[in-house]
């Protein structure tokens, strides 16, 4: 999931994916790419307030290097 400026959709995007009706975990691995708003900060949220396992980069060079 890519994300850039999304602060005011970005956690109810990824609470629609927590709601799915789903009986496995559910992985979302995804980008912030140098946001000037505070979308970052609401990906913080949503890893600590859903059930998701949620992974973010804060910056497009971090995605080049791989998912360490």
């Amino acid at each position: 999931m890519a994300a850039f400026n999304g602060e005011e959709s970005i956690f109810q995007t990824l609470s629609y994916v927590a709601d799915q009706d789903y009986g496995g975990k559910i992985n979302v691995k995804g980008i912030d790419n140098n946001s000037s708003d505070r979308t970052y900060e609401q990906l913080i949220k949503a890893q600590t307030e859903l059930p998701l396992d949620i992974n973010f980069f804060k910056e497009l060079f971090k995605l080049k290097r791989g998912w360490k």
